[in-house]
């Protein structure tokens, strides 16, 4: 519809790892390739799906499907707030000017499970030292990190957090 209308508008939608392995993912970034639509495909590659490792159900890089499909794709790091958005305003200007849809590959981890039903499940697929790898990468932390480092004061963060809580 957005490139229909001539609107300035792009489509955006996400999917872990595990849900590229369906069918309705590939017919629907094949006809974007296509249509060349104005979408972003963000590809969440969290390492886990629903209890398979990526490597029991993944060969070979996800940054080499865009080829696949003659899409661009941008890799990024998905535990950085600030790699993200650089990678999202690239992918956002391609497909606004006309290019077609594009992929962003976000590499991150899932710290737990899908539900809290599968929790200890997802404990048990990975060694400790994983988790404690990933844990010392949380975004939230990350960034405000990064912006005390830029000079925002903690206690000005603690507001906004606090203000975000009781909203």
């Amino acid at each position: 519809v957005f490139k229909q209308r001539s609107q300035p508008a792009v489509a955006l939608t996400w999917v872990g790892d595990g849900a590229t392995k369906t069918t309705a993912f590939h017919e629907g970034v094949n006809l974007a390739a296509v249509l060349r639509v104005p979408a972003i495909f963000v590809l969440q590659n969290n390492q886990v799906a629903l209890g398979t490792r990526l490597d029991q159900h993944q060969i070979g890089p996800f940054a080499s499907w865009g080829k696949a499909y003659g899409v661009a794709g941008y890799p990024c790091d998905g535990n950085n707030v600030l790699d993200v958005y650089a990678a999202t305003k690239l992918a956002a200007d391609r497909a606004r000017n006309g290019l077609g849809p594009v992929f962003i590959y976000a590499e991150t981890f899932r710290m737990g499970g899908h539900a809290t039903h599968d929790e200890s499940e997802a404990r048990k697929l990975f060694p400790p030292k994983i988790f404690e790898h990933w844990g010392k990468r949380d975004p939230i932390g990350m960034y405000e990190s990064f912006l005390v480092r830029r000079g925002v004061p903690s206690e000005t963060l603690e507001k906004t957090e606090n203000g975000v809580i009781e909203e």
